[in-house]
């Protein structure tokens, strides 16, 4: 009997795999390619704003905005409060100096790359807001284990007033390139474009721009938010120029939406021009979209993007989603294949400030995705959620991991970390990803903000964790996903932020690093010693 059942099981699999043989691929075609359903649907050309933003605009879509953003417009418009709650723009904690990295300076939201071709260059990228006007670049070469005060570069802007937000960096796959992506905030807090400056991939505070290329342009009418990049070989034979994607929120005047654009030639030049298409669009703002990502596949030609979207329940109400669409010719609607789909549906919205009874700092940004794919081209989108419906709880966010594939088949969520069976809080999700060929295996890693109770109550503190994913090399199936138990990445506890930490953390992955970058306060005296400093770790993945 056991013969007659291992003959079954080598018959079956034999079937399987002529099944898989005799399908009809096109030269070149992942194997997981096929399965989803192609949309009828296909973006957009963007239409810019028939009238300029005014201030009054501004305001109203201030709620939206991201946090970064908010406080760069927060002082440039006289804004001092935000959702009933007052917004401190002038970063002064009344206290004596602190001792650790740039005492009372705004250094928050932090970005991580590294050189894939000389893992000892690493590159951290974040605000810098002494006078709230830039973002600073910070090399490391000795692979992020210590970052020299002299290797600084701000990132330059268009014009006298204006000011960075929101800052990105990210290497090209041959290393040659460094490439920073960031806001260019107008004086008058009524526009923003966002914009670009390459480095040098082996000096990356040799800037090879002196000024910003526009990648998406504000055109005098529109306000752009939230930019997100990747970087990604024009085809697998290791060679050619790299592919750069950037997605940012659009706001005209009080409608929103999400914009994409590509460059298949290191940035030089743009396939949309700097106009950007829209990859979703919500009229009134009537389903609030935010917090898009970008992120290439070692398939070649496949991009996907995904973002938030508050569906027409209402934002700060009920349920959420993350969206997604995937292209198969490098982003090129017009001859590529466009899929739209759902990777992860009705998860309840976190509150818009961290809980208990918005005690703490900015919280909603925590649903907006963070992406990853490893080398079979399987996606992976971490984001947090409110696991109750209550806002005003302890129990503020959970972090969820959605996997599937980019034309959206498979695609299914798991819980990798809640606050049970102590009420508490985690958010602030980054995701990387691998596969090890030795091994036989694809690996996940799950960083983020783990939040317990302080001397003056729940989610006071926090620390960073990670969190490692472990399933079998397949590349046309998921299959078991293993949770490992989750470590401790960050040395010390800091203490949460009455208002403001910055709206992400980052990672970067090699063969021989896992590094994560965060707004680190654990020289913070309290919730309202308002110094941020930017702190990271180097790992063995």
């Amino acid at each position: 009997m056991r013969y007659r059942k291992v003959l079954l099981a080598i018959g079956i699999l034999l079937l399987v795999s002529v099944f898989v043989a005799a399908r009809p691929r096109q030269e070149g075609t992942p194997p997981w390619a096929g399965r989803g359903q192609p949309s009828s649907r296909t973006p957009q050309a963007r239409t810019p704003g028939a009238q300029p933003m005014t201030t009054a605009d501004i305001k109203k879509i201030f709620p939206y905005l991201s946090g970064g953003t908010q406080e760069v417009l927060a002082a440039k418009l006289g804004i001092t409060s935000l959702m009933g709650k007052k917004i401190d723009i002038s970063r002064k904690s009344g206290l004596d100096n602190l001792v650790g990295a740039e005492a009372n300076t705004n250094e928050n939201e932090p970005s991580i790359a590294v050189n894939p071709a000389n893992p000892s260059i690493v590159v951290a990228f974040h605000h810098f807001y002494p006078t709230l006007d830039e973002c600073v670049a910070k090399v490391s070469y000795d692979g992020g284990n210590t970052f020299n005060a002299q290797n600084v570069v701000a990132l330059p802007l268009q014009a006298a007033g204006n000011t960075c937000s929101d800052p990105i960096v990210r290497f090209s796959p041959d290393g040659s390139t460094v490439y920073y992506v960031y806001m260019d905030i107008d004086a008058t807090g009524n526009y923003a474009d966002i914009v670009m400056v390459r480095g040098d991939g082996y000096d990356p505070l040799t800037l090879i721009d002196a000024t910003p290329i526009v990648v998406l342009d504000d055109f005098g009418t529109d306000f752009l938010d939230k930019p997100w990049m990747d970087v990604a070989y024009y085809d697998d034979s290791g060679a050619s120029d790299p592919v750069v994607y950037v997605t940012a929120t659009l706001f005209t005047g009080a409608d929103c939406g999400i914009v994409f654009n590509v460059s298949m030639d290191y940035g030089a030049t743009w396939m949309y021009g700097a106009t950007g298409i829209d990859l979703d669009y919500s009229p009134n703002c009537d389903r609030v979209l935010q917090g898009s990502r970008p992120i290439g596949n070692p398939a070649p030609g496949w991009v996907t993007a995904c973002w938030f979207d508050s569906g027409l329940d209402g934002w700060q109400n009920g349920y959420f989603d993350i969206n997604c669409w995937s292209n198969d010719n490098w982003g090129d609607v017009g001859t590529g294949t466009n899929y739209y789909f759902t990777a992860a549906t009705k998860k309840y919205e976190p509150p818009y400030y961290l809980g208990p009874n918005s005690n703490y700092h900015r919280w909603w940004g925590i649903a907006f995705p963070a992406l990853a794919v490893d080398n079979t081209g399987l996606l992976y989108v971490a984001f947090g959620a409110d696991p109750t419906k209550n806002a005003n709880d302890a129990e503020s966010g959970d972090i969820f991991l959605a996997r599937g594939w980019p034309d959206g088949f498979g695609w299914r969520t798991m819980v990798i970390a809640d606050g049970s069976p102590v009420k508490r809080a985690q958010g602030w999700a980054t995701v990387a990803a691998q596969c090890d060929y030795q091994t036989n295996k694809c690996f996940a890693y799950v960083a983020f903000a783990d939040h317990k109770k302080g001397p003056n109550g729940a989610n006071e503190l926090y620390r960073v964790v990670y969190r490692k994913i472990v399933r079998p090399f397949n590349p046309l199936r998921v299959g078991r996903m293993r949770k490992m138990r989750i470590k401790q990445i960050s040395d010390r506890f800091s203490f949460s932020d009455y208002s403001f930490i910055g709206d992400y953390f980052d990672s970067a992955l090699t063969a021989r690093r896992y590094m994560v970058i965060w707004t680190d306060r654990a020289d913070a005296t309290g919730v309202m010693d308002f110094d941020d400093d930017v702190l990271m770790d180097v790992l063995l993945p």
